[in-house]
């Protein structure tokens, strides 16, 4: 668990990446920091699927500036006839098998049991089919801000459960990152790197 004070992008008493593009959340700002990083390991055309992508445009900035491909999926956004803004759930994605290099969902997860029964997603349905859609040796990054808002298990900070959703036949988890943040007093975000198992 890495709190504030500890980490490696505070200078003096400000946190360096605080006023990050307006952002003014210690959550977001760890969630950003966590993407920029993970997307570091994007390479020039690959294919980049998006899950929840929202309003915010860390991901589809970092894609482009990789020179990669960017798709995204939200099911309260988009349009179904859209190449590449996709309205759907996560758990019945209407792409191919092995089509993306790899996923990136920047606080979605929490929201995906949320909304009427129609549109509930389970966790691990949802992580099921992103495996089935990312190529073999295909990567996910993934955070959620934990003791703050969503679902039951990311506000009570049930990480075991959370973590669980990640089937072991299906993912590799290479690094899970515990942010402690001031700001909500208790909330703190959860980031999670993992790679598709063939």
């Amino acid at each position: 668990m890495m709190h504030c004070k500890d980490c490696p992008r505070k200078k003096g008493d400000a946190c360096s990446i605080m006023d990050w593009r307006g952002v003014h959340s210690h959550l977001r700002c760890c969630s950003n920091a966590f993407i920029l990083d993970a997307g570091k390991r994007i390479n020039p055309g690959d294919i980049v699927l998006e899950v929840g992508y929202g309003p915010i445009r860390v991901i589809r900035r970092v894609v482009k500036k990789q020179e990669a491909i960017w798709f995204g999926i939200d099911k309260r956004r988009g349009d179904a006839d859209a190449v590449h803004r996709k309205c759907g759930r996560v758990s019945k994605m209407p792409y191919p098998d092995d089509m993306f290099d790899c996923c990136m969902c920047t606080q979605s997860i929490e929201h995906w049991e949320e909304g009427r029964r129609s549109q509930r997603d389970k966790p691990t349905d949802g992580l099921r089919e992103i495996h089935r859609v990312l190529k073999p040796n295909g990567w996910l990054a993934l955070d959620a801000p934990m003791g703050f808002h969503g679902c039951e298990p990311f506000v009570r900070e049930d990480v075991c459960t959370v973590l669980g959703y990640f089937d072991p036949d299906l993912w590799h988890i290479t690094s899970d990152q515990w942010l402690q943040t001031c700001y909500p007093a208790r909330s703190w975000n959860l980031s999670v790197l993992a790679t598709a198992r063939t």
